[in-house]
């Protein structure tokens, strides 16, 4: 049985780091698979550009709307009754992909795998938010947990595919999400002060409230929250693509999913390393416009990628985009968790997901319309136009707010 603390320890023991990094490789190491096995299994039952979008972009939809009521559930019942829940519903639901296959099928699952996926980071970051307040060492060390599932994930998921099949490479996502289970059992369970329920019953604090979301969104009155999930919002428009159409026109380019692998591992790779030098740079660099730096290099990185004719290019600029992103992820983790406290880290964590979500719904959707009518290649051109309007926009802000000046 784990032994209950409460929330304002400040310290993670080393077994509490290695149960809640363990956790935190596995569940975004289950979302990478299946940002890959997804889209290249939706490409073998040969839909439209459009549904295409629909089915990868459905993985967010649930998220969208129930992000900021399970990140409140973690600060009311804890986060490792919630991910464990979430980790059982992961084990049953990858091997449905391949025995029902059909596209309509794979929206549904989406929604069901992608929430799990989702919960399960929105968790580990919560926890870490809830013990340390926001530590930039913890939020560090939590993000190169992250980038270790996507270095290593990523090529053994597209070799399992190439060479084994899309029933091993499904199980596979089976297989991280048992072990995630595993984890979550050991994880430290955050004691709250007893807010027993006018009904008395123990399964109202399991329900979504309408104050949870009234009081994730006042939190956007903090102008670093805002930022926040604004930065975040253009993180995962890249985020959004890159398991989208980033996946269906490398493979259109005639790569394997082996290779495929090997560029996000690429990207990862040095994302470890942008995730080690931010420290060093965020003593020497306004944080603000270091994020809106960092993560907007990143995306246009991305967009340009049908003018990148040889592999060598791709791996290049996946690599430049990784170190990108990587020096800009601890300052996501940390800024919002010092904003806010210890109580509402949940609602905030599920605020910024919630924008997450709403990207992750709308963009691949948005792209497979573009793609429908003027080709794959040129629907990554056409919105990084837009993401380069929304950039100069999240700038202004920065240069606008006094709140950033000080």
């Amino acid at each position: 049985m784990v032994k209950p603390r409460t929330a304002d320890g400040g310290v993670l023991s080393p077994g509490d780091q290695v149960v809640i990094y363990s956790a935190a490789y596995l569940g975004h190491g289950a979302s990478r698979m299946m940002g890959i096995v997804v889209p290249l299994w939706v490409v073998t039952l040969d839909p439209s550009a459009i549904l295409i979008g629909f089915a990868l972009g459905a993985r967010h939809l649930p998220s969208l709307f129930l992000s900021i009521p399970s990140g409140a559930l973690m600060d009311r019942m804890g986060v490792r009754r919630v991910v464990m829940a979430t980790a059982m519903l992961g084990i049953v639901v990858p091997p449905l992909y391949p025995a029902l296959p059909s596209v309509s099928v794979v929206i549904v699952l989406q929604m069901i795998f992608g929430y799990v996926t989702t919960i399960s980071w929105l968790g580990v970051q919560t926890l870490v938010g809830q013990i340390t307040k926001g530590d930039p060492v913890h939020a560090g060390r939590l993000a190169i947990a992250n980038q270790l599932g996507n270095l290593t994930v990523p090529p053994v998921i597209g070799m399992i595919w190439d060479y084994l099949g899309p029933w091993e490479a499904f199980l596979s996502m089976s297989l991280f999400e048992g072990l995630l289970l595993l984890f979550a059992m050991r994880m430290p369970d955050i004691a709250r002060p007893a807010t027993p329920s006018k009904s008395g019953a123990p399964a109202r604090d399991w329900k979504p409230r309408f104050s949870d979301y009234t009081d994730a969104v006042k939190l956007l009155g903090i102008p670093a929250v805002l930022l926040v999930v604004l930065i975040s919002v253009l993180d995962n428009c890249s985020g959004a693509i890159n398991q989208s159409f980033y996946v269906v026109y490398l493979e259109s380019f005639g790569l394997t999913g082996t290779l495929i692998g090997v560029l996000f591992a690429a990207s990862s790779m040095m994302s470890i390393i942008g995730s080690l030098l931010a420290g060093p740079i965020g003593r020497r660099v306004n944080h603000h416009w270091l994020l809106l730096a960092m993560v907007g290099s990143g995306i246009m990185l991305l967009v340009i990628t049908p003018l990148l004719g040889f592999y060598w290019l791709l791996l290049l600029a996946a690599g430049a985009k990784g170190l990108f992103q990587g020096v800009a992820h601890p300052f996501v983790l940390s800024v919002m968790s010092r904003s806010v406290g210890p109580e509402a880290q949940g609602k905030a964590i599920g605020l910024r997901t919630t924008g997450n979500r709403i990207v992750g719904a709308t963009v691949p959707v948005l792209m497979g319309f573009i793609a429908e009518g003027a080709g794959v290649g040129n629907s990554f051109l056409i919105m990084g136009v837009l993401f380069a309007a929304f950039i100069v926009a999240i700038g202004i802000y920065i240069y606008r707010t006094p709140y950033f000046r000080e």
